[in-house]
């Protein structure tokens, strides 16, 4: 549950592609910020996956 069930995010993947949507009484602006944190979650998940993968 996020948010204490404030936003609902719906998930799909098919293929190479994987489609977020969020749903709350904000959801604009958080999109917004998601979005613009996008390129360091980028390089968190790859530091993460390096450290699982032992590269």
């Amino acid at each position: 549950m996020i948010a204490g069930g404030a936003v609902k995010i719906t998930e799909r993947q098919a293929g190479k592609t994987f489609t977020l949507a969020l749903t709350a009484k904000d959801a604009s602006k958080f999109g917004a910020f998601v979005s613009e944190q996008l390129e360091a979650l980028y390089a968190a998940f790859h530091e993460t996956d390096k450290l699982k993968n032992g590269d």
